[in-house]
């Protein structure tokens, strides 16, 4: 008779209430709700924030998808409400004789799949260098599943992922950087910059802001490659302050406000001496 020992899950939970209240209790079931405070306790230490950490006994639980619930009890003793997950009860679990031996994965089409065979283990925690050499710049999906060494094979598991235009050409490199004001007007018709090829960029500029109105404007930046290719340009807000190029101009006021705005000088305010810059 094939021995029949259930696995066990073990599950880190995390629950964190903004309020004032304590959490003090824990309880989670399976599937179907008992009640507040008849599902199996687990133990946590009382805080604002808690982590619980056990292991899951899934004796008695037929194979299959199933729905594990928790939640917490807080110091007025009112439960908050059940978080829930879904999990699946494969029926060869029940075999301690099957082991994970392997996995597959291939990207966007099953067509051409790889395969890695590793020693019997029953849990995996694997790191793995996949190359995208070949794959086109755009979004892609990677899908991975497990192997046993019963010749049962898991369920496709799949992640999106974005291959960026010649990240994996060494070759390309920075040599050129514009910045513009509000309106685009084509690439290069910016003020541009040239910079020896570079992999990475650190540039200061003073933007003068003579001539803009006193109200919010955007500033772009972007770079150009060395093979001809613009990257996309990233933006800012400023706000250029009337009187600002004027050296009589000085700093005097600062309010405050919560959540609406009620207009200048309607906001909490204080009196400063006259300044060019400050810090808040």
């Amino acid at each position: 008779m094939r021995l029949r020992i259930l696995s066990i899950l073990t599950l880190v939970l995390l629950a964190r209430f903004v309020f004032a209240q304590t959490i003090t209790k824990a309880e989670y079931y399976i599937d179907a709700d008992p009640g507040f405070g008849k599902g199996t306790p687990f133990s946590i230490t009382s805080g604002d924030s808690v982590v619980g950490s056990f292991s899951l006994n899934l004796t008695g639980i037929s194979p299959g998808f199933h729905t594990f619930f928790n939640r917490y009890q807080m110091s007025t003793g009112q439960w908050g409400f059940s978080e829930a997950m879904v999990f699946f009860i494969n029926s060869n679990v029940l075999d301690t004789s099957v082991h994970i031996n392997g996995m597959q994965y291939y990207f966007d089409s099953p067509a051409s799949t790889t395969t890695t065979k590793f020693a019997n283990t029953d849990s995996l925690n694997i790191t793995q260098l996949i190359s995208t050499a070949g794959l086109a710049p755009g979004v892609h999906d990677v899908s991975i599943r497990y192997l046993y060494n019963n010749g049962y094979k898991g369920f496709w598991e799949s992640l999106p992922f974005v291959v960026q235009g010649n990240v994996i050409d060494t070759s390309v490199h920075i040599d050129k950087v514009e910045y513009y004001t509000d309106k685009d007007n084509g690439f290069g018709k910016g003020t541009v910059s040239s910079v020896a090829n570079l992999d990475s960029v650190n540039t200061t500029y003073s933007i003068s802001t003579i001539g803009f109105k006193p109200s919010m404007h955007d500033v772009f930046v972007r770079y150009h490659y060395t093979n001809g290719q613009w990257g996309f340009a990233e933006n800012s807000y400023y706000f250029p302050i009337s009187g600002a190029n004027d050296t009589s101009v000085h700093i005097t006021n600062v309010e405050f406000f919560f959540d609406k705005d009620p207009g200048p000088t309607f906001g909490t305010s204080t009196s400063i001496s006259p300044v060019d810059t400050m810090t808040s």
